[in-house]
């Protein structure tokens, strides 16, 4: 059976996907930035641009990975009268009507 979601519900889940996305993302780029930073200014492996690259795209990766736990940690969150599952099933992956 399927509902519909109201739009208070879909802002309820996009909102917590969001904050912790971002909360999540910031906080495990920044610790990785940094201590980039730290072991390249030290040992000089690398001009400090290049390490600021190499810090920006681990920042990145490290963001697409985060996405993953923010997501699964939606799912198994229970809202103020539903919650969100994944269902497995033969249903197509899109349908037109």
């Amino acid at each position: 059976m399927r509902e519909e979601f109201t739009t208070g519900e879909i802002l309820r889940i996009w909102w917590c996907f969001i904050w912790r996305f971002v909360v999540g993302s910031f906080a495990i780029s920044f610790v990785l930035g940094f201590v980039l930073g730290l072991v390249g200014a030290a040992t000089q492996f690398a001009p400090m641009d290049q390490i600021k690259l190499y810090a920006q795209l681990g920042g990145f990766g490290v963001s697409l990975i985060w996405s993953v736990f923010a997501v699964v940690m939606i799912l198994h969150k229970q809202y103020r009268g539903f919650r969100t599952v994944a269902v497995r099933g033969d249903l197509p992956l899109c349908r037109m009507e």
